[in-house]
């Protein structure tokens, strides 16, 4: 059965980043609790006073489980559950911004189609309408969930606004943002190599995985940083052309272990 391809905006409603709420609740997950077990054991153990049993469902069942409860995402759930007072809230950060692009079609196709390709040309100036002019083409193209009411476009386009603020790729300036493109740090680029090897994707598909696109980063970029001195210890590159083996030496959960 071929699975529906994920619509545009289907956790905007929820919140953008959401990075403290979502670090308490994968304090509160245990490994094997899918979105409805961790729902009610939130429900009936930690709850506050007054909330709304409706909203909480939708958090953790979508905005939280489709990011940190699918294939794509439970190795980092594990990562933050355990190791997470050992990295940077630079590292958890880009981390959850990893995973929003790559659940969220809205928040991939923004960043890879717009910001990347504008901040790579030089321009450093967006403007609120920026992330609208993206939907609206999105909308022409028929992206599913793109097209909608003006005031869908309006929250949708808001969404976007909001997720590049927290997740620091630009700083509002007055009526416009200023780019901050983010540099992936050394830690991440080690642990999703490991995490995309242990996916089961070849040595070459973990170089040119679409992932590395979320920070910027080509190809030749990925290669000639995996080859870095500094990843030695975890794997070896050996590159000639379109051929590439990786040598492994250490798991995810190995390089995690080691932060602590």
């Amino acid at each position: 059965m071929v699975e529906a391809p994920r619509r545009y905006g289907v956790d905007i409603c929820y919140g953008t980043c959401q990075i403290d709420r979502c670090l308490e609740t994968i304090q509160q997950w245990e490994p094997g609790l899918d979105g409805s077990a961790l729902y009610r054991k939130i429900r009936t153990e930690a709850s506050a006073p007054g909330t709304k049993l409706s909203t909480l469902e939708h958090f953790v069942r979508e905005f939280f489980g489709h990011r940190f409860l699918t294939p794509e995402g439970l190795a980092w759930t594990h990562l933050l559950k355990f190791h997470a007072s050992a990295l940077s809230l630079g590292i958890v950060t880009q981390i959850m911004y990893l995973l929003s692009a790559r659940f969220d079609p809205m928040v991939r196709d923004f960043v890879l189609a717009v910001y990347w390709p504008r901040v790579k040309s030089g321009q450093q100036l967006f403007t609120a309408s920026t992330s609208l002019d993206f939907l609206e083409a999105a909308a022409q193209e028929g992206r599913p969930g793109a097209a909608g009411s003006d005031l869908r476009l309006k929250r949708n386009s808001r969404g976007i606004n909001g997720i590049c603020t927290g997740f620091g790729l630009w700083k509002k300036q007055g009526k416009q943002f200023v780019a901050t493109p983010p540099v992936i740090y050394p830690d991440l680029t080690l642990l999703l190599a490991c995490e995309l090897h242990e996916r089961g994707f070849s040595d070459k598909e973990v170089v040119e995985h679409r992932d590395w696109g979320f920070f910027g980063l080509t190809r030749e970029e990925v290669l000639r940083e995996l080859k870095s001195s500094r990843y030695m210890n975890a794997f070896l590159v050996q590159a000639s052309g379109d051929i590439v083996n990786i040598s492994w030496k250490k798991t995810m959960v190995e390089v995690a272990a080691s932060y602590d």
